[in-house]
């Protein structure tokens, strides 16, 4: 696994001395990461939770090695298709109701048949329900 201050990161650093605090990120280790998973996952099929880091770079990164993409936002939806993801590898997040009206609709409407699923973050969020709906 590559190392959490990879060597190009360290370059970057010296050369371009940046303001602080900043975020730098090697992108050839994100790639490898996703390698590394497919490679010990085989039957996996991995998906990147945008909300993480929606920087388009990773997102380009990512959906040039075939990543999936968990999306929670009509935003993430339009980062993840502006950056070439087809439709049928995004998954919809379950987003959590906050009580207002407004987060109750889906902000995903225009999207529909293009999100694969509901993704959940534990077992616990799984509720069984009897085939006929109820």
């Amino acid at each position: 696994m590559t190392p959490v201050m990879t060597e190009r990161i360290t370059r970057f650093l010296a050369d371009h001395s940046p303001e602080t605090p900043c975020l730098v990120v090697d992108l050839h280790a994100i790639a490898e990461a996703y390698e590394a998973l497919l490679w010990y996952l085989p039957l996996a099929r991995i998906y990147y939770a945008v909300k993480a880091n929606p920087a388009a770079e990773i997102v380009a990164t990512l959906e040039r090695k075939g990543a999936s993409f968990d999306v929670a936002s009509r935003g993430e939806v339009e980062l993840c298709l502006a950056n070439g993801v087809a439709p049928d590898r995004l998954q919809r997040s379950r987003a959590r109701q906050t009580g207002t009206r407004g987060a109750r609709r889906s902000c995903l409407l225009p999207y529909p048949r293009c999100l694969r699923g509901c993704g959940v973050a534990a077992f616990s969020e799984i509720r069984l329900r009897p085939r006929n709906g109820n």
